[in-house]
């Protein structure tokens, strides 16, 4: 795969996951070198780091502690998402400092226009582009995914209902409604 396309998947990851960042009580530290969330919800995926560049002022590690001792003392589970811009060195002192690998995430990329649409879907399933008013589907999802209790909620759908559309798009398939 190219640069130019590992960029823009990384640039979209970036772009989808950023919404957290704005709910409410959700801080976010955007830079070109870090993308930093931190959110009201304790479990993964919602605290934690997205990008990370290393600025070499100081060792990597001590980077990494830096920005994980708010998500430690506030008691959440932070993720720290590795991509392939990553210095590599990044891996191992993760791992000294605690973080283990719990999923690999990849990433697809192509021109929209050259996929076609589907000639048709099973009978008894719709697919649903989702909008703000949809934002139950999507709550009920993440919920579900992430193991997520009702005090999440309504920092869930803050936070949703400030992307959907406007940097974000989403679908749903439904099946017998």
């Amino acid at each position: 795969m190219s640069d130019a396309r590992i960029s823009e998947l990384e640039h979209s990851a970036w772009s989808m996951f950023s919404f957290m960042g704005r709910g409410p009580g959700a801080s976010m530290l955007d830079t070109p070198t870090r993308l930093v969330i931190e959110t009201p919800v304790a479990r993964p995926p919602y605290n934690g780091v997205w990008r990370f560049y290393d600025e070499g002022d100081r060792p990597l590690r001590e980077q990494a502690a830096s920005l994980l001792a708010p998500m430690n003392e506030r008691g959440v589970t932070p993720i720290w998402t590795v991509h392939p811009t990553t210095h590599p060195g990044i891996r191992d002192e993760l791992t000294a400092l605690g973080l283990v690998c719990a999923e690999e995430l990849y990433g697809m990329a192509a021109d929209l226009a050259d996929i076609p649409p589907p000639d048709e879907v099973p009978d008894g399933v719709r697919v649903v582009e989702l909008t703000a008013d949809d934002s139950h589907f999507w709550l009920e999802l993440v919920s579900w995914r992430y193991g997520l209790g009702e005090e999440s909620s309504e920092y869930l759908l803050e936070a949703y209902r400030s992307s959907i559309g406007e940097r974000t798009r989403g679908w749903v398939a439904l099946v017998d409604g």
